[in-house]
């Protein structure tokens, strides 16, 4: 089964054939209006470039000379700067500057017809908009119908931004340099269950780094600190690559953990992966560790992510970091 829709029409030519007036309209009309779809079906209206507008005193604003496509997809070209007076603004008003396309067909001298179509960019500065019509600018007059120095506006100015469509961007589309990158995260994590038999105190958190606490119920604290913090990508993190732990203290041993969890719908039970581990030495640390080739991928959407960090003794953590690529 199919189904056809008549999309256009365009002249069919033959050797020999007469060509009257309408052939050529035809023919023209037909290629006007494929460059008007296609403006503005595959790149939208607005502004392209230039067609700035700025006060010219307090009583009139200029534009800089620029290009910009209307509502129905028809090109505007303003080849010279241009300055609009606001005489006939009452005072007080909201006006818009705007861009559009007109067209006019002038007579010729003593009745003769004209062959020929003038295309104009039209500038207004009115309390509305003209159908069709590119907003530059807003205008806010004061009470003397004057420009104060905070009176133009361009939050609602009509900027030309290409159509897409949805899905047609992937991360392979995107640039190698924003395929790939680190995400760095402050470690605030938490406490381990005391119910386990080698359960830790807990991290002293603070904003921007976490640290082991130095004494517990007013006894020195021999035991260290451990914590876990769930880890939540960015939409269309797809491979994990490299592991880094950093921090300006550590005086006895730390063991770091990076974990997949979440959940395996087809056994109904849960996953839980070792990724990466770390062991860090004492001393100020800066440490990355490779995540094997076996363990890089996050195309499961039942899985988690999480980190597990174990010191000994007295720590710091000032980052956690994830060399991702989407």
């Amino acid at each position: 089964m199919q189904k056809k829709h008549l999309i256009n029409r365009k002249p069919a030519y033959r050797h020999g054939q007469l060509l009257l007036e309408d052939d050529f309209i035809d023919e023209q009309q037909f290629h006007v209006h494929a460059r008007y779809q296609h403006a503005s079906q595959l790149h939208g209206f607005g502004a392209v470039r230039g067609l700035e507008v700025t006060a010219a005193g307090d009583a009139a604003v200029g534009v800089s000379k620029g290009y910009a496509v209307d509502r129905r997809g028809r090109e505007i070209e303003l080849r010279e700067p241009e300055t609009l007076e606001l005489h006939g603004l009452p005072p007080g008003a909201l006006a818009w500057v705007t861009i559009g396309f007109r067209t006019e067909q002038p007579q010729q001298a003593e009745g003769g017809a004209n062959h020929r179509i003038d295309c104009y960019a039209v500038l207004r500065i009115a309390t509305g908009v003209e159908l069709h019509d590119v907003r530059l600018a807003s205008v806010q007059l004061d009470e003397r119908g004057r420009l104060a120095h905070d009176a133009i506006h361009h939050a609602e100015r009509d900027n030309l931004g290409s159509v897409i469509a949805p899905g047609s961007v992937t991360a392979e589309a995107l640039d190698a340099q924003l395929r790939r990158d680190w995400i760095g995260l402050a470690f605030h994590p938490s406490s381990i269950p005391k119910d386990e038999s080698d359960a830790q105190p807990a991290f002293r958190i603070g904003a921007t780094e976490a640290q082991a606490h130095r004494d517990l119920g007013g006894q020195p604290n021999t035991r260290g600190a451990a914590g876990t913090m769930a880890i939540v990508l960015p939409p269309g993190v797809r491979h994990l690559h490299r592991l880094r732990v950093a921090g300006a203290a550590n005086e006895k041993k730390m063991v770091v953990r990076l974990l997949r969890g979440g959940f395996d719908p087809k056994t109904m039970k849960h996953v839980r992966d070792e990724l990466a581990v770390l062991e860090i030495g004492p001393g100020a640390y800066y440490e990355t560790v490779d995540i094997p080739t076996a363990h890089r991928s996050l195309a499961d959407r039942h899985r988690t992510l999480s980190i597990d960090i174990r010191a000994e003794g007295y720590v710091r953590v000032s980052l956690i970091a994830l060399d991702v690529s989407y």
